[in-house]
């Protein structure tokens, strides 16, 4: 693409990542925008990517325990899972993370195996 006269080259294929995970309450889509600070995680349980409760973690501070974290959308139970899953990112990745996950069923029961396959898969993605 050209604008004026500089030519924008596409993201790398590297920064973006889409992924598979298989839990107990069926498939788990999942696409990883990974940029230059930080990471954008969707998580489905359809092909087609919805919006949903959002959670934005940062990694913690000198002093602190753990991320930072705060829910934008959802309702009390999902919002919780969804900050847990933005700030297990974000501790494993050293960088924040923006959440948005529409998963039917999504639930303590599917979180310890959604949580590994995640790691996983954005552990060995990641392009930095």
């Amino acid at each position: 693409m050209t604008i004026g006269n500089e030519v924008i080259e596409p993201m790398a294929s590297t920064e973006l990542s889409d992924f598979v995970i298989e839990t107990q309450a069926g498939r788990v889509y999942g696409r990883a925008l990974h940029l230059a600070d930080s990471i954008v995680l969707l998580l489905s349980s359809t092909e087609g990517f919805r919006i949903g409760p959002i959670a934005l973690a940062f990694p913690g501070a000198s002093g602190m325990e753990g991320p930072l974290s705060t829910p934008l959308f959802g309702v009390d139970a999902e919002q919780m899972i969804v900050r847990v899953i933005a700030e297990q990112v974000s501790r494993w990745t050293g960088r924040p993370c923006l959440a948005i996950v529409s998963v039917d069923r999504l639930g303590r029961d599917i979180l310890p195996s959604l949580m590994q396959s995640l790691k996983d898969h954005l552990l060995s993605s990641d392009p930095r």
